[in-house]
């Protein structure tokens, strides 16, 4: 009996022995063939992944060029709408609107009543000129005057149309703004006919100080009204120094 289980411990032991060295010899031959997948796999895989980023990012091109192609048409669109409309505006410009003297004749009586209590030289009526589209100063056109009645008279163009507007309840912002009416020309260098009369600044004052409430004139000029009205009117003087307020943007 024990010479069996002996036998059998032999042969148990020897199977062990055959299958340790079999188990070793298959390690060798995995890692043999581990070491040459790798060998073989790994560059294929690096060249996998690098191929697979340069197609994400090729997508995310795609994609960027695709909206991009798409915001082009959108402007494509757009400028061909606006070129219509240009078009159609540049062809409604070409229909001049001429005025007739019949439709302002009430308007040219209210320059006139202006030019007149600014005491404007010579003046005998204000009427409309169809061919020039402008007024007619006592018989002659408003731009063969001197630069210095012309400017008087595109005040009295301006006011004129803002008291016409309020008369005729037409619509008006009630506000107008004058640049330097009165000084053309620093004196003496005031060419002949040029020149606006002391009389003619102190009634443009006088007159302009009576507007009402519900109109504004804004006059930005360079000499000082007559001592006599600034207190009738917002007079501002801008200094160009510390004292007092230095200029239109307060400092």
């Amino acid at each position: 009996m024990l010479r069996d289980l002996a036998e059998t411990v032999e042969t148990l032991h020897q199977e062990e022995t055959n299958l340790a060295e079999d188990a070793e010899a298959q390690s060798v031959v995995l890692d043999t063939a581990v070491r040459r997948l790798k060998e073989i796999l790994e560059p294929t895989v690096r060249d996998t992944r690098s191929r697979l980023s340069s197609l994400i990012e090729a997508r995310g091109k795609f994609q960027k060029a695709t909206a991009l192609a798409e915001e082009l048409d959108e402007f494509k669109k757009m400028r061909e709408v606006a070129e219509k409309d240009l078009k159609t505006r540049s062809s409604r410009s070409k229909d001049t609107i001429v005025v007739e003297s019949s439709e302002v004749d009430q308007f040219c009586q209210t320059v006139e009543q202006f030019l007149r209590d600014w005491k404007y030289p010579d003046l005998t009526r204000v009427t409309f000129s169809e061919e020039k589209q402008d007024l007619v100063i006592s018989g002659k056109n408003r731009g063969s005057y001197g630069k210095g009645l012309r400017a008087i008279s595109y005040a009295g163009f301006t006011v004129g149309l803002l008291k016409y507007c309020q008369l005729g309840r037409l619509s008006h912002p009630g506000l107008v703004i004058l640049d330097s009416p009165l000084v053309t020309f620093r004196k003496p260098d005031v060419p002949e006919g040029e020149a606006i009369t002391d009389d003619v600044k102190e009634a443009f004052y006088v007159a302009l100080a009576q507007t009402p409430a519900t109109e504004q004139v804004l006059i930005l000029e360079n000499e000082d009204p007559p001592m006599a009205i600034r207190d009738k009117i917002n007079y501002i003087h801008f200094s160009k120094s510390a004292i007092g307020r230095y200029g239109f943007f307060p400092t």
